[in-house]
């Protein structure tokens, strides 16, 4: 029982994590306001515990560690580029 809480746990975690990202991503390149930052955080939140609904703790793992080398080949990109 407690694994499974801590399952759930772990999925809302890496899906803000995951919505927070991108809707930051899109607020900086759109403009967009407070309530559509919100609404799509929350829509990107509910999309991850959807597709994740079938993962496993390793899978979770996998895919968390993926998305955090992802962010920094994005940051090393960055900080790397002329300009």
């Amino acid at each position: 029982m407690l694994l499974k809480y801590s399952l759930v746990s772990f999925r809302i975690a890496i899906g803000l994590f995951v919505g927070l990202t991108i809707a930051i991503i899109g607020q900086s390149l759109f403009g967009y306001t407070t309530l559509v930052f919100c609404f799509l955080l929350i829509v990107l939140l509910l999309s991850f515990i959807r597709v994740s609904r079938k993962w496993g703790f390793i899978l979770l793992s996998c895919f968390a560690l993926s998305f955090v080398i992802l962010g920094y080949l994005i940051k090393l990109y960055i900080d790397v580029a002329p300009g």
